[in-house]
């Protein structure tokens, strides 16, 4: 935007008069000029897509590379799984992002699911590397961050590094599953992390 001053012509009572006001306008055009538009403090999400599951009362911003998919997903709780480009015909998906939900037939507390799934993992003989409350959609939840072992995954071609997410509403736990290639955790954490942070859940009524 920008902005054009024509001053007409008039006589001042001295020249520090005529200073005072070519400083005071050029002053009110720099203030002006250097207001950011709208445009420029809102940026929109073009790098990203929606995935919303209306069964679920579920939305969630992935990014434009990356590939939605229910093949890929072995466990009957899985709804949608997220999986970034490969770099050649021989690459292996180096990250997934799940989306689990679990229905039980009574309503069951964040507390209580959290100590029977630790628990459960530590019978399993695998150790939680980090284990703190959390939030998810808003809601409190946990998260815990794993290493599998190779008993569990034995036939994994990498190294995995887990960390999952989960929030309890009513009867349903709502669990975001984000496992990688241990070298490239840290890598992918933040689009990831970005991901969670746009998950939305509003159950749909009974």
């Amino acid at each position: 935007m920008f902005f054009f001053v024509m001053l007409k012509t008039k006589r001042f009572a001295s020249p520090k008069l005529l200073a005072v006001y070519l400083s005071m306008t050029f002053a009110i055009v720099f203030i002006l000029y250097s207001l950011p538009t709208s445009a420029a403090q809102t940026p929109g999400p073009t790098n990203v897509q929606n995935y919303e599951n209306p069964s679920y009362g579920i939305k969630i911003q992935y990014p434009k590379d990356w590939t939605a998919s229910t093949s890929a997903i072995p466990v009957y709780n899985g709804i949608i799984g997220f999986y970034p480009p490969l770099k050649n015909f021989t690459d292996i998906p180096s990250a997934s992002v799940s989306l689990l939900v679990t229905t039980y037939a009574p309503t069951i507390s964040l507390d209580g699911y959290t100590k029977t799934y630790l628990s459960t993992l530590e019978q399993q003989g695998i150790k939680i590397d980090e284990s703190n409350p959390n939030t998810l959609a808003g809601k409190p939840g946990h998260r815990i961050t794993y290493s599998p072992t190779n008993q569990e995954t034995p036939n994994a071609p990498v190294n995995l590094k887990v960390m999952e997410t989960w929030t309890v509403i009513d009867n349903k736990v709502y669990l975001v599953s984000f496992n990688a290639d241990t070298q490239k955790f840290a890598t992918n954490l933040p689009t990831v992390q970005q991901m969670i942070d746009s998950l939305q859940i509003q159950p749909p009524p009974a």
